[in-house]
């Protein structure tokens, strides 16, 4: 160190030039960096959907959900699995393990799993989709095209010509559209005219399927060239559909398609409609590359809509987003950007009241030069500028000027003015920094290993504050004496006594030594009314003390949903959720930055539902509104409750936070369904004074339901797989076969007019073929009866299960109350499992990761400080000023009226290094022999270190203080609970610094002056 810095002092163009390279290093840095709405988390969740048009979830359940399952119960690594098998539609979600580790062998395997399913139904033409749930997975951007007066069919054409200008963007690598209806080619039967003319419906589709060619016959080869022969014969067209023969004979009679019915080319049914701020409309969902930035990507999104709006202003077409994940980002951004110059502008104003301009100046460039080095080391370790990584940067920002502070009190009140003097001075300080950085390094270091999805999120925290630790450490130590080689040295006394600031501090020294003496002098009284005070505030802190893992006052989203009785159609539901649109524009219009409503959803969009709708509010920024987002909820459902066509209605608030479900969720598990409903209309009926209580049994409308007879088919010789085919063409049709289009397909479906008539006799002139060729009418074939069937089969791990869910629950003694009914419960059903889970659980669970750590923190940093000073006691001691920090946290937090979050338990844990650093100045040099000789040799030498540990915490507290309030940027509910325990903690763990330090060394070396 000693040769280096005396190298450095004969080269000073090397330092310079090495400046200004890290300086060009991290301009370049910041143009490779990405910025991120969070952190690129993988959830650790895949999602298995497979499409079975037009089946009964009975049917999806027997011939996707079951055999899906069958394969991947196999798959190791699995924590659980769950299935929802619904009309059309099979849905299985896998959790993998987080202890298993390997995550990415269990994704293989879950796939060549699911290659080995081989006996899906025919008419399943897709193979099962797999989506692995993470953050880049996730839509970034949607813009919504309406209009009152365009047709459905020129708004999807504009739609696709945005859509490709949209493409073109290179960070932009899919945009889905949503709200889009495909149209189909309907072959609409009459099954009257089909009897008169004794044509079943198989007849009809073989001879579409028969005329709907496209193939290559062979090729003509001669020496000059070749020819290949194509044949085609594409019904594209409802003229040629209609023309299509489906029986002639030798007289040329012929029955054509349009002989037995009806032929349209249109719009398939809606099954969702969607609105944009209360319009509906077409959607595009956009997703960007993985690597790329998301604010430059959107900024290009919104250029290019931009110039799509001048292009189309003659038209009447409204352009609206409702999304735009790059939104929280931004505002982070503005916020940390606006912080740290105020910040910057308060510790610059302290050191110059403090030291003289020029010192002040070189000491504030370790803040910009240590950042720098962020942004150099960011991009080569695969970190983004995210909501959390931010959140790193808040906190080292107030650390950064420690170090440089401590060098430059060294180097003012060396003796001399030589260059051996200044050296000597920086190595007289670069043990006890090394000692603090380290101390801090190893604070942050438990963060990595907090476990589950919570370690994911805050990852980059520690990454974060390591770099700029390092960057600071450099600065301070190698390039800062560099700078200050100039500067003339001179007691502290004399240097102090030249302006007001250091006239100050002489002041404040003079004080404190006095006060010192005097606790020491009387050190019994003063330690019990320390600790007496102490008590008082820790009885403050932890009256009514609350802790959430995410607030949720701040959010800028808010999910609203809904249902209406069964029976009812999609068109209905859609008149409900206007009325809930209008309450929004009515009575929250000035907190709301835009809505969306899909109408055919449930809230977490798993499966169709005609009578569900969900809305999506994005509300104002939280500093440009007065009331929180809990206000907000607050007053809606307050208002919803007029609304009387609402079956039921619910809202969850989405604090940012990653997902974490429902607060509580209870699964049922038992193949008895009635047994299963009676549990749940139990616990429903003792739980709900706990909060929202829900269920995922929901029975469909009243359904036909035939029950084949079996004697009769295999007498007349048929069998079941005939008959279905026949009834499911009947009512609701059946695809068979497309036109491609471009990138579009048109179907060609085959159904019958019978749905139109209603369900009076439905099985009225239907008949099937059988093995003979003869028609057998099929009301001899099966039995007809009404019956409610559920509209989802869910199986928990395989088995069937329903799963009762809780939200908002207040009560603190609710975990116990619930323990007690589920206990009942299972004593009155004794065949029937309950498993509890959910977010209750989760949080307890990762309030205790987030406290270990802490804990581990502490312990690492003692026996570290064990090893260094080969000492029990002396660590201790250090340490000591740890709880009396989190007594201040605790106090802090309760003054403020704000709930301690995760948050702010990761600065609880890294103000356990910043506050030991400073403790470490202390003891470092109150174990000097001169200093516990005496009474006046304690206040002596704690008065020395009065001022280096006075500067660092108010320089750090400042540094914090415009995040904490929001002078300029606002506060922010990811980051001002962090930098409050660490300010709080800070400011509290000084004071023990300061006094308890010195006055527990008056009790440890007693003698005759002591």
């Amino acid at each position: 160190m000693k040769a280096l810095l005396k190298y450095l002092f004969d080269n000073p163009l090397i330092t310079k030039f090495t400046f200004i390279i890290i300086l060009v290093g991290a301009l370049i840095g910041m143009k490779n960096l990405k910025r991120t709405s969070y952190p690129q988390v993988d959830l650790h969740k895949v999602i298995i959907t497979t499409f079975y048009p037009d089946a009964s979830p009975n049917d999806v359940e027997v011939n996707i959900t079951n055999n899906l399952e069958y394969e991947l119960k196999k798959v190791e690594g699995v924590k659980y699995y769950t299935s929802r098998s619904m009309e059309g539609q099979s849905t299985i979600t896998m959790v993998l393990d987080q202890e298993y580790g390997d995550f990415q062998s269990v994704k293989d395997n879950i796939y060549r799993a699911l290659g080995k399913v081989r006996n899906l139904p025919s008419r399943v033409t897709q193979r099962p989709k797999v989506m692995e749930m993470k953050v880049d997975n996730f839509p970034i951007y949607d813009v919504a095209l309406i209009s009152n007066e365009m047709s459905e069919e020129e708004v999807i054409e504009v739609t696709k010509k945005l859509r490709r200008k949209i493409l073109q963007i290179p960070e932009i690598y899919k945009a889905e559209v949503s709200g889009k209806r495909e149209k189909e080619f309907q072959i609409i039967l009459d099954p009257k005219k089909l009897t008169l003319y004794d044509i079943s419906f198989e007849d009809v589709i073989n001879a579409v399927k028969g005329n709907q060619i496209r193939a290559t016959g062979g090729t003509i080869e001669s020496f000059v060239n070749e020819k290949k022969i194509i044949t085609l014969s594409e019904m594209d067209t409802p003229k040629k559909l209609r023309n299509i023969i489906v029986r002639s004979n030798y007289s040329g009679k012929k029955v054509r398609v349009s002989d037995l019915g009806e032929v349209s080319f249109s719009f398939s049914k809606k099954n969702i409609m969607t609105s944009y701020n209360g319009d509906e409309g077409i959607g595009l969902w956009l997703y960007k590359v993985p690597s790329s930035d998301i604010i430059r990507t959107i900024d290009k999104v919104r250029k290019v809509i931009a110039d799509f709006k001048e292009e189309n202003k003659s038209r009447d077409l409204k352009i609206v987003n409702t999304h735009d994940l790059s939104s929280e980002t931004r505002s982070r951004l503005e916020m940390v950007y606006s912080n740290i110059i105020m910040g910057l502008i308060l510790i610059l104003a302290i050191l110059i009241f403090f030291f003289n301009i020029k010192l002040a100046l070189w000491v504030c460039v370790g803040i910009p030069f240590s950042l720098a080095f962020l942004m150099i080391a960011m991009p080569l370790l695969g970190l983004t500028l995210n909501s959390i990584s931010l959140c790193g940067v808040i906190v080292v920002l107030g650390m950064i000027v420690d170090d440089a502070i401590i060098v430059s009190e060294a180097i003012y009140s060396r003796e001399g003015n030589s260059e051996e003097s200044l050296i000597k001075a920086v190595l007289g300080v670069a043990r006890p920094i090394s000692i603090t950085i380290l101390t801090t390094i190893i604070s942050f270091i438990p963060i990595y290993f907090i476990p589950g999805m919570m370690g994911q999120f805050t990852a980059e925290i520690p990454s974060v504050v390591i770099i700029v630790l390092l960057g600071s450490f450099f600065e301070s130590l190698i390039f800062l004496p560099i700078h200050l080689r100039n500067i003339k040295s001179g007691t502290v006394e004399e240097l102090r006594a030249t302006h007001l600031g250091k006239r100050t501090m002489n002041f404040l020294e003079s004080q404190y030594s006095k006060f010192l003496k005097k606790l020491i002098s009387k050190k019994e009284i003063a330690l019990v009314s320390l600790i007496s005070i102490l008590a008082l505030f820790l009885s403050i802190g932890i009256y009514k003390f609350k802790f959430q893992m995410f607030p949720e006052f701040q959010a800028q989203r808010i999910y609203l949903y809904g249902d209406v009785e069964r029976g009812k159609t999609l068109e209905y539901t859609a008149q409900v959720a206007k009325k809930v649109e209008s309450v929004l524009q009515n009575v929250v219009a000035g907190d709301i930055k835009s809505f969306r409503t899909r109408v055919g959803r449930n809230y977490e969009g798993q499966y169709h539902c005609e009578q569900c709708f969900y809305t999506k509010l994005e509300l104002t920024h939280f500093n440009s509104r007065e009331r929180s987002a809990l206000d907000i909820e607050s007053k809606i459902l307050e208002e919803i409750k007029g609304i009387s066509e609402l079956k039921s209605f619910g809202s969850r608030i989405d604090s940012g936070a990653p997902p974490r479900g429902n607060d509580l969720e209870l699964v049922i598990l038992s193949d008895n369904e009635s047994k299963r409903v009676d549990v749940i209309r139990s616990l429903e009926s003792k739980l709900k004074e706990l909060g929202e209580v829900s269920n995922d049994f929901i029975l469909g409308d009243s359904s036909l339901v035939l029950r084949p007879l079996y004697e009769k088919m295999s007498r007349m010789g048929t069998n079941v797989q005939e008959v279905a085919k026949s009834l499911r063409i009947a009512f609701s049709g059946e695809f068979i076969g497309f036109i491609s289009k471009g990138d579009e397909r048109n179907y060609i479906k085959v159904t019958s007019n019978l749905s139109d008539k209603g369900f009076g006799a439905p099985l009225e002139d239907l008949s099937v073929l059988n093995n003979q060729g003869r028609k057998i009418p099929l009301k001899k074939l099966v039995s007809l009866q009404e019956e409610k069937m559920p509209v989802v089969l869910t199986h928990y791990n395989g088995e069937n299960s329903n799963t009762l869910s809780i939200n908002k629950i207040s009560r603190k003694d609710a975990k116990e109350v619930i323990s007690k009914i589920v206990k009942d419960v299972k004593s009155e059903f004794s065949d029937v499992d309950i498993i509890l889970k959910g977010r209750m659980f989760k949080d307890r669970e990762g309030r205790a990761n987030l406290f270990l750590g802490a804990l581990i923190t502490c312990l690492i940093i003692y026996f570290s400080l064990v090893i260094l000073y080969k000492s029990y006691l002396l660590p201790l001691l250090i340490c000591s000023s740890v709880p009396v920090g989190l007594i201040g946290i605790l106090f802090s937090f309760k003054i403020h009226g704000a709930p301690l979050s995760a948050l702010g338990l990761v600065g609880i844990i890294g103000f356990i290094g910043v506050v030991i650093n400073d403790a470490l100045l202390m003891v470092e040099v109150m174990k000097e022999p001169r200093s516990i000789e005496s009474i006046d040799g304690l206040a002596r030498g704690a008065t020395k270190r009065f001022a280096p540990i006075f500067l660092t915490t108010i320089t750090t507290v400042f540094g914090l203080l415009p995040s904490i309030y929001g002078f300029l940027g606002g506060t922010d509910a990811f980051i001002s609970p962090m930098v409050l325990s660490m300010g709080s903690g800070l400011l509290f763990g000084t004071i023990s610094d300061l006094i308890l330090i010195p006055l527990v060394f008056g009790f440890i070396y007693r003698d005759k002056h002591v």
